[in-house]
């Protein structure tokens, strides 16, 4: 999807906000990712319509997957049980 506002478009369609996860594997472009994740994000920002959309794309959907809450500084509450 890198800086292809359609492509992102159609994956935003397709999948819908909760399906969503954003993420790179930057730097991959010639500008050592200046270009392509910024693109992407601006497309991102404009295809979802509400924030709380924009939250799930950007944060919300990894959160929810890796069982992260804001509290836990990043960490799974079952890294700290496991690791004891």
């Amino acid at each position: 999807m890198f800086g292809s506002r359609h492509g992102v478009e159609c994956v935003m369609r397709f999948f819908g906000n909760d399906h969503v996860l954003f993420g790179t594997d930057a730097p991959f472009d010639t500008k050592a990712g200046s270009h392509f994740i910024p693109a992407t994000i601006s497309d991102v920002e404009e295809l979802v319509a509400d924030e709380a959309g924009r939250v799930m794309v950007f944060e919300g959907n990894v959160r929810r997957i890796l069982r992260l809450t804001l509290s836990d500084g990043g960490r799974s509450g079952t890294q700290d049980e496991n690791s004891g």
